[in-house]
């Protein structure tokens, strides 16, 4: 169960951004965080399990198929406050709700980035 959890794309910020990727931020010179959950344990868990990930392992190559699948996870858990228990989280539904819909609008973004750039690398770490 991991302390900070997300997805990178292997491409730099400027490049991210030039290529019209919505609401980035990120300080690194070779990938841009996407999205990036701290505490949010079921969530994680969600994920490892939905995609049939190994829990030994600390990085997980994604494949297109599988961004359909996170979204669907996160939509899940941004319903209502009922839902956002699932989440097994440190943080309250109102203050973690505007970063699940950004990582939402962000995922639907490279889905769509992917679909004309096959090649492209996103991973899903974990730093547990």
């Amino acid at each position: 169960m991991g302390l900070d959890n997300g997805i990178r794309l292997m491409m730099t910020e400027a490049e991210a951004k030039k290529n019209g990727c919505p609401l980035i931020g990120s300080d690194h010179e070779s990938f841009t965080e996407i999205c990036y959950w701290r505490k949010c344990y079921g969530l994680r868990d969600l994920i490892v399990k939905n995609l049939q990930l190994s829990n030994d392992r600390v990085t997980y190559t994604l494949f297109y198929k599988d961004v359909n699948t996170i979204i669907d996870i996160l939509i899940s858990l941004t319903q209502s406050e009922d839902d956002w228990k699932y989440a097994d989280s440190i943080w309250e539904y109102d203050e973690y709700l505007t970063n699940m819909c950004n990582c939402i609008l962000r995922l639907k973004w490279l889905k769509e980035y992917w679909k004309t750039h096959p090649d492209i690398q996103v991973i899903f770490y974990d730093s547990y």
